[in-house]
């Protein structure tokens, strides 16, 4: 679990680095699509699958927290999840200009998460 949280912190502070916005800036929905269709295959999956792991743990910790119930069922995979997500994007192109974080937990919410878990 360690080496995982690790894996992701380090893909997250890439695509945090790489071009797009300012330091300092939130990624954008744009800035995620384009790093999770990126034509370097193996480093843009490396850091969209980091960056989609890293908002759905922060998620799931920040409900634990709050006492809710996990959203996200144990058997989803990252994989389903990342492909939601960069489904999401790619339907909703009117909203890519919006926090990239806030696009991720909203596709993640409508795909997996059942109305009665999320209040």
């Amino acid at each position: 679990m360690l080496k995982c949280m690790m894996a992701a912190s380090v893909a997250v502070g890439m695509m945090c680095s790489s071009g797009g916005a300012e330091a300092g800036q939130y990624k954008s929905g744009n800035n995620v699509l384009e790093v999770c269709e990126g034509r370097e295959a193996s480093f843009n999956k490396g850091a969209c699958y980091g960056y989609i792991t890293g908002v759905v743990d922060t998620y799931e910790r920040d409900r634990l927290v709050a006492n809710k119930e996990l959203c996200v069922r144990d058997e989803v995979s990252l994989g389903q999840i990342v492909e939601v997500v960069i489904e999401s994007l790619r339907q909703h192109p009117q909203n890519r200009d919006y926090i990239g974080a806030y696009l991720a937990i909203t596709a993640i919410e409508e795909a997996f998460c059942s109305k009665d878990k999320l209040s």
